[in-house]
């Protein structure tokens, strides 16, 4: 089981025991940034900044990642050299295997601590970036460029003003708006 606030798959969070999902996945994001810089500039008011810093994010991450996997690969080399050191060696050389043993625990558990970090960062920028538009959507400004793909049904008429449902349930006294509880 994972801890609580640690990433699940598919890029769902449990925070406070829900599960979240982030709309899209940084990994994917960063895996092909300029296709979601191309797509995602096809938006109204997008802010392709914000690209920029998932891409730094995801660059340290990744590079932290890599570090971590290359100082276990040593650890690991040195535990079976270890073994030796331990059956024929003197004191000193036992001393000396068993610091740099713990140095390169600590390093990979620093670079642990970086990449959960920048990931956790990730994550909440990913919360701010929109979703991909499909590319059969047509581009626009606003919603007055939407393009009316069906009707369905008749509009009604109204030989009155329509009113909303707060207007409603303001007239029918069952909420009072101008009134704070």
């Amino acid at each position: 089981p994972k801890a609580a606030g640690e990433p699940a798959r598919g890029g769902r969070r449990q925070i406070d025991g829900l599960l979240w999902q982030g709309m899209l996945d940084f990994r994917r994001v960063g895996d092909d940034l300029e296709g979601h810089r191309t797509q995602l500039g096809r938006r109204p008011g997008f802010d392709g900044a914000i690209l920029d810093r998932v891409r730094t994010l995801y660059e340290e991450r990744s590079s932290a990642l890599t570090q971590t996997q290359e100082l276990q690969a040593d650890k690991n080399r040195q535990n079976k050299a270890m073994q030796t050191i331990f059956k024929t060696g003197t004191p000193a050389e036992k001393e000396q295997a068993r610091a740099e043993q713990k140095a390169l625990s600590s390093r990979i558990r620093e670079l642990e601590e970086s990449a959960s970090r920048l990931e956790s960062e990730l994550e909440v920028l990913m919360l701010s970036i929109p979703n991909v538009p499909d590319p059969t959507t047509p581009d626009g400004a606003d919603e007055d460029d939407n393009v009316v793909v069906r009707h369905w049904g008749e509009r009604p008429e109204f030989d009155f003003e329509a009113k909303d449902h707060v207007a409603i349930a303001q007239d029918l006294s069952l909420i009072h708006i101008s009134e704070p509880t």
